[in-house]
């Protein structure tokens, strides 16, 4: 295990807004809280995968992991929800990252199982790294989840054929369902060390990270996406629409994401930015 200091805590609940957990409060309640305020701050980016030349990408340590999210940088889910994993553990949660495939790609993914929240035998899936935002979501379920709706996101969860791998759904407006991502319930002991998915930083076969540009997070009011070269936000009918359709230069990508994403290194940006869509 790899627990967080007490100051580790103490920096993360101030940053995403977070009232500690007290002694006798509801650990379902506070989880997904705790779920709901780390990405409405803590931006699922890579931003600092494109920023690093090609020939220099690497698997992260725990410790660059720390620092990406207490710095309010964040990544996508090999920082995400490792960071969330070793946070719920040392509150004393029991959870676990388990391995995932996403696209059908295996081995690109990882999720957060949760058991024993509110009683001996339940367990959740917990997800605060996928681009999408959801809860955390029973799985004590036989075949198939109900559907949940997460700001945009509309899902479900229903075991494979084999009852092997749990997969899970999204809806789309035509009410089409598409296969986004499966795992299995299997713990990976050693989560901060997941060597057998170095791959995602160094194959852009595996993952679509190497050549797109991605920057979102999840406030109360809707999510707020950079998209590429758009900036995109969720209206009241929960659909994505967007509000920059292309940026007109460099100056406006920059300024979109000080507004909108604060903790960024604007400079990292630029690189990421240049990385894509200008060859340099």
């Amino acid at each position: 295990m790899k627990f967080l200091t007490q100051e580790e805590v103490t920096k993360l609940y101030s940053l995403i807004q977070l009232e500690p957990l007290k002694e006798n409060q509801c650990k379902l309640q506070f989880l997904q809280t705790a779920i709901a305020k780390y990405q409405e701050h803590i931006p699922f980016q890579n931003i600092f995968l494109l920023s690093t030349p090609v020939d220099q990408r690497r698997p992260l340590t725990f410790d660059e992991i720390k620092n990406l999210v207490l710095s309010g940088q964040g990544g996508f889910c090999q920082v995400m929800n490792v960071f969330f994993n070793s946070f719920l553990q040392t509150l004393g949660y029991e959870s676990y990252i388990l391995n995932s495939s996403y696209a059908k790609i295996p081995d690109n993914h990882v999720v957060i199982l949760v058991k024993n929240v509110l009683n001996q035998g339940d367990s959740y899936l917990v997800d605060v790294g996928s681009g999408y935002f959801q809860y955390a979501i029973d799985l004590n379920f036989e075949d198939k989840s109900p559907v949940y709706n997460f700001l945009y996101t509309k899902c479900f969860l229903q075991w494979d054929q084999n009852k092997k791998d749990i997969i899970l759904y999204h809806i789309n407006r035509n009410d089409e369902s598409n296969h986004i991502y499966s795992f299995n319930l299997t713990p990976i002991k050693e989560f901060h060390n997941l060597s057998f998915q170095n791959h995602i930083y160094t194959n852009p076969n595996v993952t679509p990270f190497h050549n797109i540009l991605r920057i979102l997070r999840f406030p109360q009011s809707g999510a707020i996406c950079i998209v590429d070269k758009a900036l995109l936000k969720e209206n009241d009918q929960h659909r994505l629409k967007p509000e920059i359709s292309q940026f007109i230069d460099d100056e406006e990508y920059l300024n979109t994401v000080k507004q909108h994403f604060k903790n960024l290194d604007l400079n990292q940006c630029q690189i990421a930015y240049n990385s894509l869509f200008k060859n340099i």
